[in-house]
């Protein structure tokens, strides 16, 4: 059997993004363009987030319109929310990726609302989704709990709407308190 490895890039957003200096957009393509001509061919670019949180990314279009022109490269950025999947749609970026904490406590501190809140709000993304580019409703979201976290032990429940909207469940904590800390990586695609 041949192995294959799938290789992301995450630097020029995760790598940067509590990084006090903030790093010109010149300087941020530089890298993606190096790590192109090393061989990744996916990369994610940047975050669309509200500049007045995390100031390195107050160029986050301009970051990925220079990434989506660049030869062999497929770039993702990050949303935290509704607001900013809408900005990543505008501009066509191919991969969109969209991180749900497994517990209420780590949603809180990230993304400063509810699990059930971000919940609530996929669910506007995939609708939004839908209205973008209705021909790839069904390629929304790859969605998993934690291996140790069956859903028969009850510290987990699925949300219905998601399979309905999504092809697939999400689940989620039914209670804070849940020793879960990793995070749930939701994954919404579309074509460019």
């Amino acid at each position: 059997m041949r192995e294959k490895a799938h290789v992301r890039e995450v630097g020029p957003r995760d790598g940067i993004q509590m990084v006090k200096t903030i790093l010109p957009s010149a300087r941020k393509l530089a890298w993606c363009r190096g790590a192109v001509e090393a061989g990744i061919r996916e990369i994610e670019v940047t975050s669309f987030v509200p500049a007045k949180v995390i100031p390195q990314f107050a160029d986050a279009e301009e970051v990925a319109r220079g990434a989506l022109a660049m030869p062999g490269l497929r770039p993702s950025v990050l949303v935290p929310n509704l607001k900013g999947a809408e900005r990543a749609f505008a501009l066509g970026v191919p991969i969109v990726n969209y991180v749900l904490s497994a517990s209420e406590e780590h949603n809180q501190a990230n993304v400063r609302r509810s699990t059930e809140e971000s919940l609530q709000d996929f669910a506007r993304i995939a609708a939004a989704r839908a209205i973008s580019a209705p021909e790839h409703e069904s390629d929304l979201v790859r969605a998993s709990r934690p291996r140790s976290a069956a859903p028969s032990r009850g510290r987990y429940r699925r949300h219905e709407w998601s399979r309905s909207r999504c092809g697939s469940p999400v689940w989620a904590p039914t209670r804070s308190s849940s020793p879960i800390r990793s995070a749930m990586a939701i994954r919404v695609r579309f074509a460019a």
